[in-house]
């Protein structure tokens, strides 16, 4: 049987990490990590948006409670009460970490980014290259740095971008895969830590953010793939696509189908046939509206505007 003495010995030889999390993604790792026996969580930051406690986090062991994080000034105070690690692992945390965190790293700090460096740089990078019709959707582990995503790359992987496929289900299998790299990178940090590269700035493009205003649909100048691809970028969990009727009324779009056979003319203008409503775009385009939530019924011959076209 081993002594008190080993188990200790045992336990301070595992590697200690330090962990910022944020969404599923960040959970679906914590969660992953708490089932492993090869490291030690020493800390975990939070945003206070987590309202709930989820499951991955009543999992913890008890002397481990995360630190909650509601302003990014408040984590300079927390820099002084956690321990230093020798790895740092960020997924889906919204702040950005200051020197006096990154300088509590002994061996890495790393961040698992949903999009190519350098040119998916910013936020919402998911949904920017689905809306962006990208043929994959490319996942970076970069070394954290003083400025958002600006880290040497560690390592990649590019999944097929399956058009069938909605925002939910692409996170849940983006959330597996870093869970996958993730789990590939810490059996040998020093071996991709060693072959890590420099991002070419000069390709650097950086995305802002997405939020509810930016969801309204150009029916003027985008075509029906555009919009299948831009409605299932910003579908459940999403608050989806808008567009405003001619009475200034609000419609949420979660789901379409592009029309095999197009029905043409004015784009924006809403037909209405057996199986539904049709909505003309640009390019002699059509798309059915599939899943979609109106307060009043919609009429066959009005016009779809976005948020750009005045109410008439």
């Amino acid at each position: 049987m081993s002594s008190l003495s080993e188990s200790l010995d045992n336990s301070t030889s595992k590697k200690s990490l330090g962990l910022a999390i944020g969404g599923h993604r960040g959970l679906s790792i914590l969660q992953n990590l708490i089932k492993s026996s090869d490291y030690r969580i020493s800390w975990i930051l939070i945003p206070d948006t987590l309202e709930s406690v989820p499951e991955s986090l009543a999992l913890l062991p008890s002397p481990i409670k995360p630190f909650r994080i509601n302003k990014s000034v408040e984590l300079e105070n927390i820099s002084q009460k956690i321990t230093s690690v020798d790895i740092l692992i960020c997924a889906g945390f919204p702040f950005k970490l200051p020197k006096s965190i990154l300088n509590k790293v002994s061996t890495i700090g790393i961040n698992c980014h949903g999009g190519k460096l350098p040119s998916y740089r910013g936020g919402s990078p998911i949904m920017w290259q689905i809306i962006n019709d990208e043929e994959f959707i490319t996942l970076t582990i970069h070394e954290l740095s003083s400025e958002f995503d600006e880290g040497d790359i560690l390592l990649e992987s590019s999944l097929l971008n399956d058009k069938a496929l909605y925002i939910r289900e692409v996170q849940e299998i983006v959330n597996q895969e870093f869970v996958r790299m993730l789990d590939i990178f810490l059996k040998n940090p020093e071996q991709y830590i060693a072959k890590k590269r420099a991002q070419d700035s000069s390709k650097a493009r950086y995305w802002h953010q997405r939020r509810d205003v930016d969801g309204f649909i150009d029916w003027q100048r985008m075509n029906a793939s555009k919009i299948y691809n831009f409605v299932r970028a910003l579908a459940t969990p999403y608050p989806g696509a808008r567009s405003v009727l001619c009475d200034g009324e609000l419609l949420r779009i979660w789901q379409v189908e592009k029309d095999e056979v197009p029905i043409c003319g004015s784009p924006g203008r809403i037909v209405k046939l057996s199986d539904g409503l049709h909505v003309t775009t640009c390019d002699d385009s059509s798309i059915r509206l599939v899943k979609f939530g109106c307060s009043r019924k919609i009429r066959n011959g009005e016009y779809m505007f976005n948020h750009k076209v005045g109410v008439l």
